[in-house]
């Protein structure tokens, strides 16, 4: 297995995955340093995976559950429901909302497919496209075998400078025919991604994470602010609860619900 672990995309990837629209609030600018960064590509993500995964235990992990609280701004107060995450071995990912404990959508990712599920409208809609290579490109960024050159074309890697601190920037754009590219934004002096800005047609969306927990030795995001730039405009944040390695699934929890026939 290589030694490459990126793993803060799975808050990304939820407000992608179920259609969710959001404004871009203000973020502080980056300013570009020019010149080498003075580190390559294979380093930074040996330093990231040594930062994250101090003890390899994620790296040798088959699953994870994770449980988040999504806080969004509303105008008689904030509006909030919970994000349950389930990842198995290779390519099994599954993605929950919840209201009041009662499930509302899902996404799943098993392999080259993928599905959105509405609980309450009781229908199953493959995806297909580019949200569907959206989704696997997102989906590999969560598995410890991935690395940058895997999953992007063309990457650039820069620094730069964002509210006075030093910044690694991975820039590169997604395989395959969609027009979708991508920054990651390390810091320098903690190796753990603080940024991801995803661009797509008609879409920008930003994930920063604003602070790293402990938990099962990895650390993970706690606290994430995660905005898109699309019409209408909101904006959420999500909130870490739960999380833990190697938890048994079955493979079957990640096939698409049956719903019978009204």
């Amino acid at each position: 297995m290589k030694k490459h672990c990126i793993r803060p995309f799975r808050l990304l990837l939820w407000s992608l995955a179920a259609g969710a629209v959001f404004f871009l609030v203000s973020c502080a600018s980056v300013v570009e340093i020019p010149g080498p960064p003075g580190i390559t590509l294979t380093q930074l993500q040996k330093k990231i995976r040594e930062a994250s995964d101090p003890d390899g235990r994620l790296e040798k992990a088959t699953s994870y559950l994770q449980t988040q609280e999504i806080i969004e701004p509303g105008f008689w107060g904030d509006r909030h429901s919970m994000i349950e995450v389930r990842f198995k071995e290779p390519d099994k990912l599954k993605i929950t909302s919840f209201s009041e404990n009662i499930p509302q959508y899902a996404v799943l990712v098993n392999g080259g497919a993928a599905w959105r599920i509405d609980y309450e409208r009781r229908k199953v809609v493959p995806l297909s496209g580019e949200v569907l290579e959206t989704l696997e490109m997102l989906a590999r960024l969560d598995r410890p075998d991935t690395s940058y050159e895997s999953i992007l074309d063309g990457i650039k890697l820069s620094l730069c400078r964002i509210d006075g601190a030093l910044y690694y920037r991975v820039k590169g754009r997604g395989k395959g025919p969609g027009k979708r590219s991508m920054e990651i934004f390390i810091n320098q002096s903690s190796n753990l991604v603080r940024r991801v800005v995803l661009r797509q047609k008609g879409m920008t969306s930003t994930s920063d994470i604003r602070r790293y927990g402990l938990y099962d030795a990895v650390m993970v995001p706690e606290v994430t602010v995660v905005t898109v730039v699309t019409d209408p405009a909101g904006e959420h944040t999500n909130r870490l609860l739960s999380y833990r390695l190697n938890v048994e699934f079955s493979d079957d929890e990640f096939l698409p619900p049956v719903f019978p026939a009204n």
